[in-house]
């Protein structure tokens, strides 16, 4: 997006090196007159993901990278954190723990809990295992919907929700052997993490958002409908991960 206020704020603050984006897949950049580095990229036709877009824009001043992926750090306290739930809620700790995040802000990209509730009793089949549940701040009504369903159906599944502090949901996260997310902030939180994460896309481009790195894969739903994506399809994708 070529935004003016960040354009302008960038021209008055007088920088030396003012450096961005001339045209973006042949729509040229209105406000460019205020950089002063610049230039013509085809970002959407060669589907570059958002984390190289934003490094090739500072590739123009010679910098160079050596990761292309997120990488998070936790505090002892929050290790701390994630071993205290795991022994409270998933004392058998031979049993893997698989986690979710069957939420998100935006009503499109949220796959059905029918569907996640059915991934989970697959997955228990396969696996014997538990299941850890992150719930955000717009999450409640689907972690409602879920836990309805689990309950009906489902009651042989054992499974924890929280909802808390970001980075000691973090940590719970960082100990799980898999984490399956709709299209949100946490799947990129869970991409920080050396565990595999799967990412399931509806309308956004999964070649533009996914999450990036070792054993991080997406699925993109057909025609932008994000119900599109089959369980089938979910556990195929999931099958690699839990093998190791």
């Amino acid at each position: 997006i070529f935004s003016a206020s960040n354009h302008l704020m960038a021209y008055y603050s007088q920088a030396k090196y003012r450096v961005g984006v001339r045209s973006k897949d042949f729509e040229l950049n209105k406000i460019g007159y205020t950089l002063n580095i610049k230039k013509d990229f085809l970002w959407d036709s060669k589907k570059i993901h958002q984390i190289e877009r934003n490094l090739d824009v500072i590739r123009q001043l010679g910098i160079s990278t050596h990761e292309n992926f997120i990488k998070l750090s936790l505090t002892k306290e929050q290790q701390n954190f994630a071993a205290d739930y795991y022994s409270s809620h998933f004392p058998d700790n031979t049993r893997k723990v698989i986690g979710f995040h069957p939420g998100a802000a935006k009503e499109q990209n949220v796959w059905s809990q029918d569907k996640f509730a059915e991934l989970m009793e697959l997955l228990y089949n396969m696996t014997n295992a538990y299941f850890y549940i992150s719930e955000g701040p717009e999450d409640r009504k689907y972690i409602e919907n879920l836990e309805k369903i689990l309950k009906e159906r489902y009651p042989n599944i054992v499974y924890s929700i929280y909802k808390g502090e970001l980075m000691k949901n973090a940590a719970n996260i960082s100990k799980t052997c898999l984490f399956i997310s709709n299209d949100t902030g946490i799947m990129h939180l869970a991409a920080g993490f050396d565990i595999p994460v799967i990412g399931l896309f509806g309308p956004t481009n999964a070649y533009e958002w996914g999450p990036m790195g070792k054993n991080k894969a997406a699925i993109q739903a057909l025609g932008g409908n994000i119900n599109n994506i089959d369980v089938l399809n979910v556990i195929e994708t999931s099958i690699p991960y839990l093998s190791v």
